[in-house]
């Protein structure tokens, strides 16, 4: 059967001509070349390699410095920790209220009364914060024109239950007490707010704004009409300093330089 198939096979072929192919060379030129693809290719990978380590590392081989983790260039975190008026800790909260004031209240001026405490400067000066583990304050003295009165910066944990456990607790979202005129709201960057207009005693009046913050926090920003020329002795203007159009503004302004 063997030698049958074969001459089907023949037969089918053809008579296959001597052959004038150098087979022993090309065998020999196939090797060769196999020897240098390996070579070469050995070589393409060390350059690869060599390549990837210095672009993720640089030229001298060593680590790049991670870049600094920030919130961003426009924003600062605030964390809850002691510090007196007199410190810098929050200089940047100063400066940063300081610019909200003047961009919505250019006339507007700082002033200075007894009740600061600890800090000591002069009329002109932004307001000085101070801070403990529970939250960061201020209470300053504002004019604008012949209206003087006092702003009250506050930055706290949003606690639902008052001292007494049963009046209003007025750092509570759901439950904050509108005693005049009171409405909920967002900033333009879409921070909620509640504001507030309400009366103190027989000649005071409030304009408040609160702001639920990004990073879970409330800022409140109020101005009355009182100004407190020497200790506990207190003038009243007709109406507060700036209006509560203005103080939504500002805490606006304010609410988007705290980081979330």
């Amino acid at each position: 059967e063997p030698d049958m198939a074969r001459t089907l096979f023949d037969e089918v072929i053809g008579e296959v001509p001597v052959s004038t192919v150098d087979v022993p060379r090309i065998v020999a030129r196939q090797r060769r070349n196999r020897h240098l693809r390996t070579v070469f290719g050995a070589a393409a990978g060390v350059v690869a390699v060599l390549t990837a380590v210095t672009l993720a590392f640089g030229a001298t081989g060593s680590p790049p410095a991670p870049p600094a983790q920030s919130p961003s260039a426009s924003t600062h975190v605030l964390r809850f920790q002691q510090s007196l008026p007199s410190d810098s800790t929050y200089d940047w909260l100063s400066a940063d209220l300081d610019r909200a004031l003047h961009a919505v209240a250019p006339d507007a001026e700082w002033i200075r009364q007894p009740l600061v405490g600890a800090y000591t400067g002069h009329d002109g000066d932004p307001p000085r914060f101070s801070g403990s583990a529970q939250d960061v304050r201020t209470t300053w003295g504002v004019r604008d024109g012949d209206l003087l009165g006092t702003i009250r910066v506050e930055f706290v944990e949003p606690l639902c239950v008052s001292d007494d456990g049963h009046s209003p607790a007025y750092n509570c979202w759901s439950t904050l007490p509108c005693v005049q005129s009171c409405h909920r709201g967002t900033t333009p960057s879409g921070l909620r707010t509640v504001v507030l207009q309400y009366p103190t005693g027989a000649q005071g009046h409030v304009n408040r704004v609160m702001v639920a913050l990004a990073n879970g926090l409330l800022v409140s920003i109020s101005v009355d009409n009182t100004f407190q020329t020497v200790r506990d002795t207190y003038e009243y203007a007709p109406r507060p300093p700036l209006s509560i159009e203005a103080v939504e503004q500002i805490a606006a302004l304010v609410s988007d330089r705290i980081a979330a």
